[in-house]
């Protein structure tokens, strides 16, 4: 894969320009820092999924080993600039079995149905949480709330954090259409992103998970598509409904909630496979 001859040519470049006087480009990730941090081919083979594949890779920080699975275009060019998607899995989807991430959602695999799906036209990142784990340390995930001033953000997450920002350097990324797509656990992980870090991303598809409604004010201008099922024995909706509430409430210009009357945990699939939502997700940018 290719080196680190971006980041040196773009730390150049920011050199120069800030000893002319010019003003240095938005950082991003201020604060996760990814020098030191080495990425390996994983010992698993490539999963097709929805007809491209994704890579085995490994992601070390130093103190934290985060298996990923990737996908890069099969004509990259790094002349050109990519989108990045960052996808997150579900709780069961935890552990050493690197393949389940992909294979596990037919919503996913739907994003490359065919050839001209805005997603074979971009980099996709999609990490493993180990077991333990989680991609944010919630007490009872049946509530659908929490609070970002009271649960710190999680090894897990941060490296994921360091992850993208390592991407972004690695490869032509175009930081302003960084998107995050969640369900589950990773829909709770979705909305953490949203909440912490709301000058990452371009867009984000947080679904079935929980939030911290305080953040609303904070996202209320980043295009967010939620969705829950109305029978969720798992994460209640109440979450997701009251952070619909505070974002409409706080004149939120491109949000929508769907809610499935029938939908008990696992609509994540209906959900990514809602017409038009991966055209809408990767058209947008900040």
């Amino acid at each position: 894969m290719k080196k680190k001859a971006i980041a040196a040519a773009l730390a150049c470049a920011l050199a120069a320009c800030v000893a002319a006087g010019c003003a240095p480009a938005r950082e991003l990730l201020p604060g996760y820092d990814a020098e030191g941090c080495t990425v390996s081919m994983g010992e698993q083979v490539s999963v097709g999924v929805g007809g491209v594949d994704f890579e085995a890779m490994v992601f070390e920080t130093g103190t934290f080993t985060l298996p990923y699975r990737q996908y890069v275009p099969a004509d990259y060019d790094e002349t050109k600039s990519y989108p990045l998607l960052l996808f997150l899995h579900g709780a069961g989807e935890r552990g050493e079995d690197n393949t389940k991430p992909v294979t596990a959602y037919d919503g996913l695999a739907s994003l490359f149905d065919e050839a001209d799906d805005p997603a074979r036209q971009a980099i996709v990142l999609v990490p493993q949480c180990p077991y333990g784990q989680m991609w944010v340390e919630i007490g009872a995930a049946e509530e659908g709330q929490y609070s970002v001033e009271e649960v710190a953000e999680s090894p897990a997450m941060a490296a994921v954090l360091q992850l993208v920002k390592y991407t972004a350097a690695d490869y032509s990324v175009d930081t302003g259409r960084i998107y995050a797509m969640g369900m589950s656990m990773g829909g709770y992980g979705t909305w953490d992103i949203l909440a912490r870090h709301t000058e990452l991303l371009a867009a984000a598809v947080p679904i079935c998970g929980g939030c911290d409604v305080s953040a609303a004010e904070r996202i209320k201008d980043i295009p967010i598509r939620t969705f829950h099922g109305a029978l969720d024995p798992i994460v209640s909706p109440a979450g997701t409904r009251a952070m619909a509430e505070a974002l409409e409430e706080a004149g939120a210009a491109d949000f929508s909630y769907t809610e499935y009357a029938d939908g008990m945990h696992d609509i994540w699939n209906r959900a990514m496979q809602t017409e038009g939502l991966d055209d809408w997700l990767f058209a947008q940018r900040r």
